[in-house]
């Protein structure tokens, strides 16, 4: 151990393995504000996690090994047995390539509790290797719905995620189909610098491009504009130096369609400009992709 107590640990397996822990639960938190709930211990690990990661991106490894991050995922309007009820979760360092460990918590009948339990640990095993945090969410909204105790958000199914790539050539739409609108959803290990953030914006407001920017690590960029524009963008963005960004997600909306009329007028993500959020916004971030009718890519966007 080092002079804080604190493990040793090298290698970019586990980093990776911690960074997407650490996006996972951002994400919970943005699509179900006020899920997460910790208690002092837990808050704790989950801001030494923090700490590891961000100290570890310079070096791409960990320098000690934080403890393992656990806590209670607790939805609003989920409730068994007349009580509000949760899943206890624990992620073990290597997760979620390791399954995570979850359990029901609530006040229901003996019977319908084991049920549950058993139902949820199947699911586990099923979501074992990806994952698993907001389908666990998903299940117990249903669950409540289900026994008439709670308020259902949604009928439990993942949302459909959207994991194309596009090509990388930066070519634009089709002829004879200029008008079409495109949503895409970029990851990146981290955006830190001024000057490439800088570019994010101008770039988006000369392209007439909408959507949200948030830095940090990782970044995340959400956007919406003319199908060619955005063509234009993220071929621009990828002419710069990035230690990894991938295009996860993509909608392309035809004239013809409603959610393009809406998109093109009021809807979407508006008529612009991009905005740049504070690092620490990834709940912001979830919430505008929310009100945008784009929750599913901000789910692709981040792997869930």
């Amino acid at each position: 151990m080092d002079k804080a107590g604190r493990d040793p640990v090298g290698g970019r397996e586990r980093l990776d393995s911690l960074v997407q822990q650490l996006e996972e639960l951002e994400a919970v938190e943005a699509v179900h504000p006020g899920c997460l709930v910790l208690d002092p211990t837990e808050a704790q690990s989950l801001a030494l996690a923090r700490d590891a990661a961000a100290a570890a991106t310079a070096s791409g490894e960990l320098g000690w090994a934080p403890p393992e991050i656990g806590g209670v995922l607790r939805p609003a309007g989920a409730r068994l047995g007349g009580a509000a009820a949760a899943v206890r979760f624990s992620l073990p360092p290597h997760y979620p390539e390791s399954p995570a460990r979850l359990a029901l918590e609530c006040s229901a009948r003996r019977e319908a509790h084991d049920a549950l339990s058993a139902d949820l640990r199947r699911l586990a095993a099923e979501w074992a290797g990806g994952p698993c945090l907001l389908l666990a969410v998903d299940w117990l909204l249903e669950a409540a719905a289900q026994s008439g105790n709670g308020i259902g958000a949604g009928n439990g199914e993942p949302e459909a995620r959207h994991d194309s790539a596009i090509s990388g050539d930066g070519s634009g739409p089709a002829d004879g189909a200029p008008q079409r609108r495109l949503r895409a959803a970029v990851w990146f290990h981290h955006i830190k610098s001024t000057t490439k953030r800088k570019h994010i914006v101008a770039w988006a407001r000369e392209l007439g491009i909408a959507g949200a920017s948030k830095p940090g690590m990782p970044g995340v960029i959400v956007c919406e504009g003319a199908e060619p524009a955005v063509r234009e963008y993220l071929a621009r963005l990828r002419s710069l130096k990035w230690q990894a960004m991938q295009v996860r997600a993509e909608e392309l909306l035809n004239p013809a369609e409603p959610e393009a009329a809406a998109a093109g007028a009021s809807g979407g993500f508006g008529p612009g400009p991009l905005i740049e959020l504070p690092e620490t916004c990834m709940s912001e971030l979830g919430q505008l992709c929310r009100t945008a009718g784009s929750e599913d890519l901000f789910k692709a966007v981040l792997k869930l």
